[in-house]
């Protein structure tokens, strides 16, 4: 392997191991709520704590038949190979419509949000605004196609 294949290879395995912050498991809004003092498991096994004041936001936002299907917080992952500034919506449909939603991409009801097309994406304007509202609801990870992910963990188990 060339010293370029190399160096590209380490950076994508470096990616990863920069997304240790990001939830191991999800909750739901419901489970969140309950908690006095809300959080999830980090990958690195730490607690990332998640402010009550957004979860209730969030909870007046969604209607309440749908807070035991929302799981946070929503991971926006920066993919580096689909172009400059656009994040991928981390989680299902669901939250990709409450992405969407929240900047007023839609006036859809949350009642059609299985029916309406929103794409899985946003831009950097978007992240900034969300981030500046939203500290813990929702996060920023890095991310790489899995085949660029897959040839940097196949290359480094050999070292």
């Amino acid at each position: 392997m060339g010293e370029d294949k190399f160096l590209r290879v380490l950076w994508k395995y470096e990616i990863e191991r920069i997304n240790d912050h990001l939830p191991k498991k999800t909750k739901t809004l419901s489970n969140l709520l309950e908690e006095e003092e809300p959080y999830v498991i980090s990958r690195d096994g730490s607690n990332f704590l998640i402010d009550k004041e957004e979860l209730n936001f969030l909870a007046s936002f969604i209607p309440k038949e749908l807070h035991k299907l929302v799981r946070l917080p929503i991971v926006l992952i920066r993919r580096l190979d689909l172009g400059k500034g656009v994040f991928t919506i981390g989680g299902g449909k669901l939250e990709s419509f409450i992405v969407h939603k929240l900047l007023k991409n839609t006036n859809a009801a949350f009642s059609e949000y299985k029916d309406v097309d929103l794409p899985p994406y946003i831009y950097w304007p978007h992240v900034v605004e969300l981030r500046r509202r939203f500290k813990t609801i929702i996060t920023i990870g890095f991310g790489v196609s899995k085949k660029d992910l897959s040839d940097a963990k196949r290359f480094l188990r050999g070292y």
